[in-house]
């Protein structure tokens, strides 16, 4: 029979485990991350580049309309127009840009508490499917549909629990999706009764020819967030994943 201190050895090796997994998981999105974060900046810079490329033609236009020239009145106005288009685009980017910004901020934040505390389940789902778009496979290859009930409490969870099994989740089954045969579906549902929430997510997928198919790894998730006091019911066929994800009021 294993001792106290035995017992608590075991349950640190097992903690320092999931956080070896867990950073192993961020390592591998941080070049998605890259890729998103250059995305909408180097729409900022563009258009600040086109702008001020066209400053020296908008001056001398200015100067020719002084002389009521007609024409100069006419290009004066359309490379206006072309401004008002590249400030709008870098108004869109930079709101995007923050946007994620925040989301990752928030993300790292929150997984930093290893305790339950009141959650919106379903911002917790909405940001960290934002979050999982630096999976390029789920952000290119999976068409995706979010259905989010009208939210009438906040539930108790460990952030990092409940957004592990979301991510291994949309990892595992998009590793498993054969990219070549076209686009994966995948769909997130929230739901709340009197005294408990629910996030359904189910995926369906072309599997690969030549391999067999398994998902494991969410195994070990889905039994710590069990140990949290969740109920979960999965079920894994061949192209098809579903789980159900209940958690108590």
């Amino acid at each position: 029979m294993p001792t106290q201190n035995e017992n608590k050895s075991s349950g640190r090796k097992e903690a320092g485990e999931f956080q070896t997994q867990e950073l192993s998981f961020i390592g591998a999105l941080l070049p998605g991350i890259l890729h998103n974060l250059a995305t909408p900046l180097s729409g900022v810079i563009g258009a600040t580049q086109l702008m001020e490329m066209r400053n020296a033609d908008q001056d001398k236009l200015l100067e020719r309309l002084e002389s009521a020239n007609s024409q100069a009145a006419k290009e004066l106005i359309t490379l206006f127009e072309k401004n008002k288009t590249n400030l709008e685009i870098i108004g869109r980017n930079a709101i995007q840009l923050i946007d994620l910004l925040q989301v990752m901020v928030q993300r790292f934040q929150r997984c930093g508490v290893q305790q339950k505390v009141p959650q919106s389940l379903n911002e917790l789902l909405t940001n960290e499917l934002a979050f999982l778009n630096a999976n390029l496979v789920f952000k290119h290859k999976v068409r995706r549909e979010i259905q989010l009930a009208n939210e009438p409490f906040a539930l108790p969870m460990v952030y990092s629990h409940v957004v592990s099994v979301i991510d291994e989740f949309v990892t595992e089954t998009s590793g498993l999706h054969d990219k070549k045969q076209g686009m994966a579906e995948m769909s997130f549902v929230t739901d709340f009764g009197e005294q408990s929430g629910s996030l359904t997510m189910k995926a369906s997928y072309i599997p690969f020819e030549t391999e067999t198919d398994s998902i494991d790894t969410i195994q070990v998730y889905l039994e710590r967030i069990r140990n949290d006091g969740c109920e979960y019911v999965f079920s894994f066929d061949a192209g098809k994943v579903d789980l159900v994800l209940t958690v108590p009021k």
